[in-house]
């Protein structure tokens, strides 16, 4: 059975009181698919700022062991996969990005500076798409490592979208990668304008009164951590028996970083 999704949309002179009040906000709703694992984010945006929010995701991997019957080998992953709460905060005037990992059980939040590359956007004026009943025109990017094509409302004037997608001229609607391994889509299914909040969207040390570390630092943690369990799982592999570790592959969307570029440069 085949799921229809109904996008609500409050004008009310949204291009307007948009362009003439950057205190007024807007609230979309996105349906996010990520390797046919589906669930709800939100973005909260005027004009000029965004906070992009995520939810605390468990689960268990009840098939978290697989065998390639090509070349005869086992790819074991994650048996269980526990993501913290994440919150972006971002601005067309700058390129830096705050990227917030709130931990369950009231934990003290990790908070890390992105210097975010510029995504040069590629407009297609004469390909669109009806997403409900907004005519959305068709863009094309490459952001870090992956090729992204996405899908903007001129009629609402907000740069914004999922994630870390900024630089539109209106509101993406819909954004998805090119990939034959892993998917992810992101689909608005709610927009409300002249959205009435006390939430702050712009960042301010004093949100979360801690320290800032770069988020270079957070993904090179993360990768170590893998290798380190990578090792233990070897050192503790029955005598006589095989093992090899392939190199590790990022399967998200960020799949190289600027950092790595300018290593190899020098």
């Amino acid at each position: 059975m085949k799921k229809i999704l109904f996008i609500i949309i409050q004008f009310s002179f949204l291009q307007s009181f948009l362009c003439q009040n950057n205190s007024k906000k807007i609230y979309v709703e996105y349906q996010v698919s990520k390797n046919s694992r589906i669930n709800k984010e939100y973005l909260i945006a005027d004009s000029n700022n965004a906070l992009y929010s995520t939810s605390f995701i468990d689960f268990n991997n009840e098939n978290n062991i697989s065998k390639n019957q090509s070349n005869d080998t086992y790819i074991i992953k994650q048996n269980r996969v526990k993501i913290n709460a994440m919150k972006y905060y971002s601005s067309l005037k700058s390129p830096n990005l705050y990227f917030i990992s709130i931990p369950p059980n009231n934990k003290k939040p990790i908070v890390a500076l992105d210097s975010m590359p510029d995504i040069k956007w590629k407009i297609f004026n004469n390909e669109t798409k009806k997403i409900s009943d907004l005519i959305c025109i068709k863009a094309t990017s490459e952001y870090r490592g992956s090729k992204i094509t996405a899908y903007f409302s001129p009629e609402i004037p907000v740069g914004f979208g999922p994630f870390k997608f900024k630089g539109l001229p209106g509101l993406i609607v819909e954004v998805f990668n090119d990939s034959e391994i892993f998917n992810y889509n992101w689909k608005a299914t709610k927009i409300i304008s002249s959205y009435q909040t006390d939430l702050k969207i712009k960042y301010s040390d004093s949100l979360y009164k801690t320290t800032v570390v770069s988020y270079k630092s957070i993904i090179e943690g993360f990768e170590r951590k893998i290798k380190i369990a990578n090792q233990r799982f070897i050192s503790n592999a029955p005598r006589g028996s095989s093992t090899k570790l392939t190199k590790t592959t990022r399967l998200g969307i960020e799949k190289n970083y600027e950092w790595e570029k300018e290593t190899t440069q020098n």
